[in-house]
């Protein structure tokens, strides 16, 4: 606003200053100020957008961690079911033979 007001300057004190060079500078300020607003507004719909979309990558991130913790969990589980399945048969086999005589 500054900027505006000291490039009407009048040369003589006693000249009258012209009310449209007034009306000029308000109505130059009043848009300014609206820009400014809308700046304001750009910002924080931004601002809003980028929340929105970390917010969506972090629960994708979560979900990818989840799904790899069950994934060992599920493998762990396999693992242990094919080790008792492979002690049952072992003891199976031996009592099978040991009852053999």
């Amino acid at each position: 606003m500054l900027k505006y007001l000291t490039s009407v300057q009048l040369v003589d004190s006693t000249e009258l200053v012209d009310r449209n060079s007034i009306s000029n500078i308000s109505t130059t300020t009043s848009r300014s100020t609206e820009q400014h607003h809308q700046v304001n507004r750009s910002r924080f719909l931004a601002m809003i957008v980028i929340n929105i979309l970390m917010d969506g990558i972090m629960n994708y991130v979560k979900c990818c961690q989840i799904n790899r913790e069950l994934h060992n969990i599920i493998y762990i589980q396999n693992q242990t079911y094919n080790a008792v399945w492979q002690l049952e048969l072992m003891y199976v086999r031996t009592k099978f033979y040991v009852v053999t005589d």
